[in-house]
């Protein structure tokens, strides 16, 4: 054949031998199949989802044509003109071909890495097995129809039963559920000793339900989580299925006689610590599977159902506390929690400490609470329910005390550890995203929120959260014309989250206009119309303010006057004497009792009902002070100490009476006897209540306390109490922009300078538009920021 003459035609067959495609095939396909037998052996044993081993087939299968094209591409004929045949060249072309499956197998390990780290399942804190915990894996139900919810219904119902027998103590069901959920492991001996050494629990249950006839049987095999192999014993009782709690009791028995140590002294019943209904414990089952999904009404409802079917159901009625509380029912979870009190002797030791810990703090005592929870943490570490109440009280009652509400940010990822999907953590870490300016971050949590529950009681709050917080027209016009005909809970929620947590105070006073509507019930417009009136001041804009007040004397003319002296009593605003003097007057005439309650359950519009008597007292204690009149003042705040108030309101007697006894002092010159009488206030509320209402939140007494410790000489503490101001409630933001001057001054005294010009700024950014009146407060702020002043 003449040079440059083409190659002889050959065979597609010979072609594929020739360039050794063949051959690459034939070695690749079984390296692969060992690869992927390798994997289905080692990859339950060491706590890898099994997606896993699904990924190298499917990478291994991707990667074989890859395999063949670079086999062939490599080969250079024999017959292409200008190519050596040496060994040499040989020899490269083999090493080629060895580099490139090389490289081949390097990718598909390092895509088989990545994806197994985020398929693994959370880090289990450092910690060897422990043999007296326990994991109840969720059983498989096989014919058993009607008993479908009972495959995950027996890990709450069996580790009742287990827990506290002796020594043991049970995985918190709620999270193993939501583990085992999100890990995609099958109900199998190797996947329940990864999902146990999660937890750190020595052993594991597995088990089914089978149903026969009218009868049930169910069998629970209990295994070793150090040992692979067969279960260490298997337990099986039978019986009618209209008897399941004392079917569970007779596996349970058998399940605690076989274990190492011998029968336990715990012989409770089950039906004992839960229910002798069986439609009861279906109903509360039902509830579970709401409150986890946001719906936070439906839950209350399923609830509410399973107490009715048995009144004595405590479970059930401490978790209608729990979930009231959730959708802001401030009595329904004070009256539910008294119900499961009154029968926490029907409660195993674990939710009895629960109970215990919730009570304390639903009234208010934050402080003592914490320790409780913390306690019950040290016991059971993977207690959901302790982890999210835990965080409800670093959230919200932090600011109370000169701290932020970032300090709950480890109990929240604690909680989401075991609880990937839990709601209200996800929404508390979308506020701190958007408070501190993470947008990425914020766009995560609130995508993963609303796609895992679009039928959430709290979508429009996070919707409204996410747009305000980006500043996106778009979906910004979306949510408030979505808001314009939700219910009057869901606007106010919404405009809370932009005003605290968003700091967006134009954004929240076109949400609160949405309360305003003629359409809406009476306790919506007047709640919309006094945060208007403090948003309007957080913008310097006190006329407008004032004239929101005027709106509402015209239908209720006793909050507009309570409102008109709680305004007048802000310290940084000019004081128009004979105002504050003609309504003080008004007050005084005031029946309590003649202003209406809310019509709403929501504590957000009911916070003030049956504390008209003492905020009336309180209110006109506040006008004396700012009047001079230090002995009608005192007689108030004696009044108010005296005052019986309702068993919801907590310290809010003995703290407003303290506030007007400081406040008499403060304007005497005795800075440091005000400031020790702010220092004694025991600030012991719901957080709730703190959302709705100026006076819970304590909000002049916290700012008074930051003022007096600056007086005194120690501006670097009272930095904190002026920082966390208005991260509680909408009302607070009306103290934004002075509190922003004072730090600005006291980080310039400090020589902070780049501090000092940051603060001046958000102050002159709030009120770039401020009424002449206060607009004068910013010409500290407007120098430090001017050109020349840097």
């Amino acid at each position: 054949m003449s040079q440059g003459a083409s190659p002889e035609p050959r065979g597609l067959w010979q072609e594929l031998m020739r360039r050794r495609v063949v051959r690459v095939a034939v070695l690749y396909i079984a390296v692969a199949w060992t690869v992927i037998e390798v994997a289905e052996t080692v990859v339950p044993y060491v706590g890898l989802s099994e997606r896993v081993i699904t990924l190298v087939i499917v990478l291994a299968g991707l990667g074989l044509p890859l395999a063949l094209t670079l086999a062939w591409a490599y080969q250079v004929t024999r017959d292409q003109p200008g190519v050596e045949r040496t060994e040499g060249a040989r020899s490269a072309r083999g090493r080629a071909r060895g580099v490139a499956l090389a490289a081949l197998g390097v990718i598909v390990v390092a895509g088989t890495i990545v994806v197994a780290r985020r398929a693994r399942l959370p880090a289990q804190p450092a910690g060897s097995l422990d043999p007296s915990v326990i994991a109840i894996l969720p059983f498989e139900v096989r014919g058993a129809a009607g008993f479908e919810d009972l495959g995950e219904g027996i890990v709450g119902l069996l580790g009742t039963k287990l827990d506290g027998a002796g020594t043991l103590r049970t995985v918190d069901g709620r999270a193993l559920l939501s583990l085992v959920r999100r890990s995609g492991m099958s109900p199998d001996p190797a996947g329940g000793r990864s999902i146990a050494g999660q937890f750190g629990a020595g052993y594991f249950v597995l088990g089914d339900i089978l149903q026969a006839g009218d009868g049930l049987e169910i069998t629970a095999s209990l295994y070793r989580a150090d040992r692979p192999g067969a279960a260490t014993l298997t337990a099986s009782a039978r019986g009618s299925s209209r008897n399941l709690f004392g079917i569970v009791d007779d596996l349970a028995a058998q399940l605690l006689a076989g274990m190492a140590g011998g029968p336990s002294s715990r012989v409770t019943r089950i039906a004992a610590v839960t229910t002798e209904s069986l439609a009861a414990l279906r109903a509360y089952l039902e509830g579970e599977q709401l409150e986890r999904g946001a719906q936070f009404s439906a839950a209350v409802a399923a609830y509410q159902n399973a107490v009715a079917l048995d009144s004595a159901f405590a479970l059930a009625w401490y978790r209608l506390a729990v979930t009231a509380e959730w959708n802001l029912q401030e009595d329904l979870a004070r009256t539910a929690a008294d119900q499961a009190t009154r029968l926490a002797d029907r409660l195993s030791d674990r939710d009895r400490r629960l109970l215990e810990a919730f009570a304390v703090r639903r009234r208010g005592a934050n402080a003592e609470a914490e320790p409780l929870y913390r306690s019950i943490l040290g016991t059971w570490p993977d207690e959901i329910e302790a982890w999210i109440d835990l965080q409800e009280i670093l959230f919200h009652a932090s600011p109370l005390q000169g701290r932020s509400f970032t300090e709950a940010r480890s109990a929240l990822e604690r909680t989401l550890f075991f609880e990937e999907t839990h709601s209200t953590s996800l929404i508390h870490l979308a506020r701190m995203a958007a408070f501190e300016g993470r947008a990425a971050e914020m766009d995560t949590l609130v995508a993963k929120f609303l796609a895992l529950n679009p039928e959430a009681d709290r979508g429009f709050e996070v919707r409204a959260l996410h747009a305000f917080a980006r500043a996106e027209p778009g979906p910004i016009a979306a949510v408030l014309e979505d808001l314009r005909t939700a219910d009057d809970q869901s606007v106010a929620l919404a405009a809370w989250d932009v005003a605290v947590f968003a700091r967006d105070v134009d954004g929240a006073i076109q949400l609160a206009r949405l309360l305003t509507a003629p359409t809406r019930s009476l306790e919506a417009r007047t709640l919309g119309h006094t945060w208007l009136s403090h948003l309007y001041i957080a913008k310097g804009q006190l006329e407008a303010a004032l004239a929101e007040l005027a709106t509402l004397e015209g239908f209720n003319a006793a909050v507009a006057v309570e409102t008109r002296v709680l305004i007048a009593g802000i310290p940084f605003l000019p004081l128009d004497t004979a105002t504050l003097r003609r309504d003080r007057t008004t007050l005084e005439r005031l029946d309590p009792r003649s202003v209406p309650a809310s019509n709403n359950p929501s504590v957000v519009f009911s916070a003030h009902d049956r504390l008209h008597a003492i905020l009336r007292e309180y209110l006109l204690g506040l006008a004396s002070v700012r009047l001079g009149d230090a002995t009608r003042a005192t007689r108030h705040a004696e009044r108010v100490e005296a005052m019986e108030v309702p068993p919801t309101a907590g310290s809010l007697a003995g703290d407003l009476a303290r506030s007007l006894r400081a406040q008499i002092r403060r304007a005497a010159g005795d800075a440091a006897g005000a400031l020790a009488l702010l220092e004694g206030a025991r600030m012991e509320t719901w957080y709730g209540q703190t959302l709705a209402s100026p006076y819970y939140a304590q909000v002049l007494e916290r700012f008074q306390r930051a003022e007096l410790l600056d007086a005194l000489g120690r501006g670097e503490q009272a930095l904190p109490w002026y920082e966390h101001i208005a991260e509680l409630s909408p009302f607070e933001t009306a103290y934004l922009a002075v509190s922003h001057l004072r730090q600005s001054a006291i980080h310039e005294r400090a020589g902070r300078m780049e501090e000092a010009r940051r603060h001046a700024a958000a102050a002159i950014a709030l009120w770039s538009d401020a009424d002449p009146v206060l607009a004068g407060q910013l010409d500290a702020a407007r120098r430090l920021v001017a050109p020349e002043a840097r």
